[in-house]
């Protein structure tokens, strides 16, 4: 498979693809939303799904918002783009 995602393998089978984005998402801004759409069309993705750290590797804990907190970020800002779903 090329990085572009056409795989003509998978185009002939009912597959659906879906990528992931993995992140602290605190606040989740506009450049998440333009990498999941941008990965999405690049790869021929049918969804991306973001998916918030609880608790970040990187950053010193209590260092960022409670992870429900991040999660409805996120939820209000996917809610109305079908391919990034929220479940």
């Amino acid at each position: 498979m090329s990085w572009n995602g056409s795989n003509p393998d998978v185009q002939e089978r009912n597959v659906t693809r879906i990528g992931i984005l993995g992140g602290t998402f605190d606040p989740i801004h506009y450049g998440h939303l333009v990498i999941a759409e941008d990965a999405r069309g690049y790869l021929h993705l049918d969804k991306v799904l973001l998916v918030p750290a609880y608790q970040p590797p990187h950053k010193a804990k209590g260092s960022y918002s409670p992870f429900e907190h991040r999660v409805r970020m996120l939820e209000l800002a996917i809610a109305r783009n079908a391919h990034l779903p929220s479940h």
